[in-house]
């Protein structure tokens, strides 16, 4: 188990990746004035004519997919059941695709296995959470996660791959940020104050 100072670091960790990603993504888009949401793909920005798009983009996607991998791989060890840590664990090899997908852009052979290996390992992640989360009657947090699954599926089913993916990752960053607050809460109280006993 970790202590509560290194858990602490490692949930901030989660909250700033996604922070990073969100960052480097909003100023390639204001730097592309020809990119547009739920049009072109968000990894388009990666081969944007313009160099400051190219640059913020792959920036925020390898800072944030470096943080993603410490976060993952760290927080497992908080956990002892096998749920909590397989999940954890895909986090962190998302974090590593996330990597890749800002080193390499859509124009080599390298990008798309990293973009469907990001995906792939975000979504057994967000399963293997509702079933941990479901199994120790976390069920607000269980039913949040499978919401956020079953409107990425119907979003992918009725729209177009540039929007689904888009709403995808923007659902996906904002789940990893309440999931990060709401294990801080459950474990050491808002503020680091301890959760009132109203048993």
């Amino acid at each position: 188990m970790l202590s509560e100072c290194r858990t602490k670091l490692f949930l901030m960790t989660g909250v700033l990746a996604s922070l990073c990603f969100a960052l480097g993504w909003a100023g390639a888009a204001l730097s592309d004035p020809t990119w547009v949401f739920g049009v072109n793909m968000v990894s388009d920005l990666r081969v944007s004519e313009y160099e400051s798009a190219r640059i913020l983009f792959s920036a925020g996607a390898v800072s944030a997919g470096a943080l993603f991998a410490v976060f993952g791989a760290g927080l497992s060890l908080a956990y002892d059941g096998l749920a909590p840590r397989i999940g954890l664990l895909a986090l962190c090899l998302a974090g590593i695709a996330l990597v890749g997908v800002g080193l390499f852009n859509e124009n080599t052979p390298y990008h798309l296995p990293c973009a469907i290996t990001l995906f792939a390992a975000a979504v057994f992640s967000a399963v293997m959470v509702a079933i941990h989360t479901a199994r120790t009657s976390q069920y607000p947090a269980a039913a949040g996660t499978l919401l956020m699954l079953a409107a990425g599926t119907v979003l992918g089913l009725t729209s177009s791959l540039p929007l689904t993916e888009a709403v995808s990752i923007i659902m996906l960053m904002a789940w990893i940020s309440v999931t990060c607050v709401v294990i801080w809460y459950r474990r050491f109280g808002l503020l680091s104050r301890p959760v009132p006993d109203l048993s």
